[in-house]
């Protein structure tokens, strides 16, 4: 039983690990896209 449960929290861990990869993805692209945008502005002047 209490091997079960040390698997059941790594792959909740795992779950979170991913999401927060892919979040951290999401936040760069953003990042990166209002930068571009910024710049993209600020060359148009």
């Amino acid at each position: 039983m209490n091997r079960e449960r040390e698997r059941g929290s790594v792959r909740i861990c795992g779950l979170f690990f991913s999401c927060l990869h892919l979040l951290m993805a999401l936040l760069a692209w953003g990042l990166a896209e209002a930068v571009d945008r910024i710049v993209w502005r600020k060359e148009g002047r």
